[in-house]
Formats: C-alpha cells, sequence, structure tokens
C-alpha cells in the first residue's frame, strides 16, 4: 500500500485540530501498514487494500476497504470516512489517558 498525499493531509489535519501537537506524533510505514505512533506509545494503525469486483450488474467495480487497528482491536472499514471518525475516536482516547 502506498500511503497517499490526502490520506498524510487528512489525518495531520485531524492532529492539528486535536490540543496534541504535531511533533508527539511519528508516522511510518512497514509491509503496507501505515503507523500514527503518540509519543506515550499508543499506536493507530491502518492498511488500505483496493480490489476489482463483479457488481450485480456484471460490471468490474473497483472496491476499497480498510482495516485498522487500535489497542491491538481489528476493524474492516467501507469508507475513508469511518477510518477518519475511528482516529478521531483514537485521539480524543488520547486526552482521557494522558
Amino acid at each position: 500500500m502506498r500511503f497517499q498525499q490526502k490520506e498524510y493531509n487528512a489525518l495531520s489535519q485531524l492532529i492539528y485540530s486535536s490540543e496534541f501537537g504535531y511533533d508527539s506524533f511519528q508516522f511510518s510505514k512497514k509491509r503496507g501498514i501505515l503507523s500514527v505512533t503518540y509519543s506515550s506509545g499508543q499506536c493507530f494503525q491502518f492498511h488500505r487494500k483496493e480490489t476489482t469486483k463483479l457488481d450485480s450488474n456484471k460490471q468490474w467495480t473497483k472496491h476499497v476497504e480498510f482495516r485498522i487497528w487500535v489497542n491491538n482491536d481489528a476493524l474492516m472499514l467501507e469508507t475513508w470516512s469511518e477510518l477518519e471518525i475511528n482516529f478521531t475516536k483514537w485521539l480524543s482516547s488520547l486526552n482521557s489517558s494522558t
């Protein structure tokens, strides 16, 4: 998976709009999984998978799904906006744990 600029911009904007400093986070990518790690060691990870599926009209359509890991819990998501919601929840949980 390639980390797209629009994804980086969206996650960065959510960090900037939180009460945490951007420098408290580290972005890294290993084996297709993007990790956003807070300075306390807590980590939010995601992987984007693009597939082509045959729909009910017998047309090939692109399908994108996201898999996220938060505190060792895995979730499958259908849209980027769901990922943003979960990332925001993760940021809020950092707030309550500090």
